[in-house]
């Protein structure tokens, strides 16, 4: 449990280093919390691109839905953040090349 805190309070607060240690040491980064939000969620509603794409390239899982049956490409929409909705098609496209 303590993992996923510390996943979920770094999506939140941006800090990268520390979100990084994390990721090395074998965090579960498709791990939900009681309401249903991954670390990629709190990632996309904090409009954080840089964690965003670092959860992408960790094996983050674009299709989990909150228990309001959102994705985190949903709150990119509602929310209007195109930059993130631009990364989640690039990841999509690069997928798809390999």
């Amino acid at each position: 449990m303590f993992k996923i805190r510390v996943v979920i309070h770094r999506c939140i607060s941006g800090n990268l280093n520390i979100f990084e240690i994390a990721l090395k040491g074998g965090v579960n980064v498709n791990v939900q919390n009681p309401s249903g939000h991954t670390p990629l969620h709190v990632a996309v509603l904090n409009n954080n691109e840089v964690i965003v794409e670092k959860l992408l390239e960790n094996g983050a899982d674009v299709n989990l839905k909150t228990n309001a049956e959102l994705t985190p490409l949903c709150f990119a929409k509602l929310r209007g953040y195109t930059n993130i909705t631009e990364l989640f098609t690039a990841f999509k496209l690069s997928m798809n090349a390999h």
